[in-house]
This record gives structure tokens, sequence and C-alpha cells, in this order.
């Protein structure tokens, strides 16, 4: 969150009463020339050497002032409190804000937003709801926080400031359309900066409205060709939810090149993507990097091994397959992937031993029991294949499928 736009200026009149002490008197002057000189530090101890002398609500300002530019939000809240209690009036509104502002810096939220309504009261200042806004947002007080946004945008309707808290405010609060809306009018109000082009794509992509989101992205990639690695990794992953591979790739693919050591991750989507369009050999070029960069990855083998299974290379997918399961015993994926190898090249043992193996790992899918089954059949193991269509009615008796399969293994068991 931004920090409140309050001005601080020093209260240049001291206390009557301290004037009768020369050393306080000094130490209040040296202090406003150390302050006006900006040397902060210097005028902290200046005011705080007054203030031993004589307590005046006129010098904690000034401390408070000091030690907010120093970012002392603490020493200065309790400056400015110190002033309010000195203080023998009402303390005015400017001083309440002060107040806020050191505690809203400091992480007190609630005490700012007492503050800043309390000057609210005292005498009613427009930035005051923006103030009252930011404190409401802090506290996810997400309607309250809005309302206040909305009555203060009646009169600043363009401020940038509130229109961010708002789009943010209605995120947070699942109010994805209402904060698509206000994403829309910062990129009407500043259509060349990207951040916001972005922010738009991100609410967006939240929503599910990826088509939407895919246009604003492209739209910023024409308002700016230099773009940050965040729109262009938004924009690929994006490209891959509506099957773009192709441009899934290219974007991917510039990422790698502007990194001295690009990501397994990254590296990854590269050869993912290359993988759906068909270009082999480009996606063994991505798998085979993380195989050197990361010898303990399972998709890099994994993926190799669709390769090869992709140009019949039977035996070279075997032996991918058969090293990823190696690489991680406990991930059903490449036993499923060498299973389904093993089934379509009618080693229906083999097939069994790994579709079985997926199952007892938690895999349950109506299409593994029914493979597993089937490859028990087809190696003539008809007692396996029995207690397992039993397991597999158990977890989806109304399966017509697996029922279809039990009647054939019954027609078959009677065969025999």
């Amino acid at each position: 969150m931004k920090k409140n736009s309050i001005n601080y200026f020093l209260v240049l009149s001291v206390c009557l009463s301290c004037l009768s002490a020369v050393s306080a008197k000094d130490n209040v002057r040296l202090g406003n020339d150390a302050f006006n000189k900006g040397n902060f530090t210097e005028a902290v101890g200046y005011y705080e050497s007054a203030l031993v002398d004589k307590q005046s609500a006129d010098v904690y300002i000034n401390l408070g002032h000091s030690l907010s530019r120093l970012d002392r939000w603490d020493k200065a809240a309790r400056a400015y409190k110190s002033a309010v209690e000195t203080q023998k009036e009402t303390p005015s509104a400017e001083l309440l804000r002060f107040l806020g502002q050191a505690q809203y810096m400091g992480g007190y939220f609630d005490e700012a937003l007492d503050s800043f309504q309390k000057a609210y009261v005292t005498n009613h200042g427009f930035e005051d709801e923006l103030r009252m806004g930011r404190c409401f947002i802090q506290l996810h007080q997400w309607t309250r926080g809005q309302d206040m946004l909305l009555q203060y945008l009646r009169g600043e309707p363009q401020n940038t400031e509130a229109l961010e808290l708002l789009a943010y405010s209605f995120a947070q609060s699942g109010k994805v359309d209402e904060a698509i809306s206000i994403h829309k009018k910062l990129v009407q109000n500043h259509p060349l900066q990207t951040q916001y082009l972005l922010a738009l794509a991100k609410a967006q992509t939240a929503a599910k409205y990826y088509d939407e989101a895919v246009d604003t992205l492209e739209f910023a990639a024409r308002v700016s060709p230099e773009q940050t690695e965040e729109t262009v990794r938004l924009l690929a992953d994006l490209y891959v939810s509506r099957n773009m591979y192709r441009q899934a790739a290219s974007c991917y693919q510039k990422i790698i090149l502007s990194s001295d050591s690009p990501s397994v991750d990254d590296l990854y989507r590269l050869g993912y993507t290359y993988f759906q369009t068909g270009e082999f050999f480009s996606a063994g070029r991505a798998f085979e990097k993380i195989r050197q960069i990361e010898p303990s990855n399972t998709k890099a083998p994994l993926y190799l091994g669709h390769i090869a299974a992709e140009e019949g290379k039977i035996e070279e997918a075997r032996k991918y397959y058969l090293e990823a399961i190696k690489v991680d015993e406990s991930s059903k994926e490449p036993l499923l992937a060498l299973a389904e190898l093993e089934l379509k090249n009618e080693k229906y043992d083999n097939a069994a031993e790994y579709f079985s193996k997926a199952i007892a790992l938690g895999e349950q899918s109506v299409a593994v029991y029914y493979n597993n089954v089937l490859a028990l059949m087809l190696s003539e193991r008809l007692a396996p294949a029995k207690t397992a269509i039993k397991e597999a009615l158990k977890k989806h008796p109304a399966n017509e499928q697996l029922n279809s399969l039990l009647e054939q293994l019954i027609k078959k068991t009677f065969e025999d």
C-alpha cells in the first residue's frame, strides 16, 4: 500500500512557557535548524533534550515529524500521541492525521483507523476517506473499504491509488467481475503502462476468462515489445490452457533465451509444448537438458519415453520409462506409461504387472482397472483376472465397461 500523502511542517512557534528556559528554547531552535537541513537524527536529539526541560505539544509534533522522516513509526506515533495528551484543547484534525499516518505505517491499522475517523469528524478532509479506506483494506474489512473508496472516488474518479485499492479489494472479496471493471478503467486511464494490462490479464485469468486474458496480453505485447518475464510467462500459460501450443512454445523459448540459467520448470514447459506440437526433436533437447541439470527429475525420462514411443522406438521407450520408475518408485505416471506400451505391443504379462503396481499405489481410474483385467485375460491368467475384476467392481460397481468385461471373463472361464 502507498504512504499517506501528508506533508510535514514544523511548528515554528514555541510555547510561551518554554521561553523562560534558555536551554529549552535553544534546543528547539537547533532542532528546527537541523530538521530544515535534513539532519533528522540530530533534530530528534535536540527536540528530546528540549522536552526534558519542558513538555510542549508543539515540540512533540516536531519530534514526531523528525521520527517520521526516519521511518521510525512507532516512536513517531508515541510523539504525536504525547502531543495530543499535552494539548489542553481538542486536538486538531491535522495532528490526528499525523498520528494516524504514523500508526498506519507502523502497522497499527485499528489505531490508525480510529485516528483518521476522529480527524474526519473534527474537520472533514477529503483525503480522510482514502486514508480510512486503506485501513479497512489492511484489516480485510472489504465491504467497508469498498464503500469508503467508492465514496472517495465520487469526488476523485481518476485517482489511481484508490482505483488500485478498490480493484484489489474486489478481487479479495470474490467480486471478480467488479475487479475486472476497475482494472479496465485503470487501463483506460493509463493505456501505455503495461503493468495495468498485466493486472487486468491476471484478473481475467482468475475469473477463467482465458480468451479475454490472451487478447489483453497480446495487446500489451504490441504496446510494449519489451515485455517482462512475468507477462510472457502468463501469456504462455494461457496459450497452453487454450491448446495453442506453438504460440506457448515461442513464449517459453523467449524466456529461456533471456536467462543465463533457465529453470527446470521452464525447460519442462518448453519440452511439453514442443511435444504437443509434434516437434519431438526440439522437445527431446529440452528434456535432455533437464536430465543433465536435475538427474532426479521424473518428467524428463518419462517424456523422452513418450517421444520414443511416438517414433516407434519401443526398446528406447521402455528404457526411458524404466529409468523414470527407478528415479521415483512412488510415481504412478511412468508405470502407467510403460503398462500402456506393453499392452499395445502384446506384452500382456508385463502390462498386467505394471497396471497392478499403479493400482497398488492408489490409481483407481476405470480405464486402468479395465486394462489390468484385460491384460490378465489376454495372458490367460484367469484366476488373477477374477480377483482383479472383483476389486474393480468394488470401486466402480455400476460401470458398464467393467460389467461387460466381467461377462466376457465368465464366458471365457466356462469355455476353458
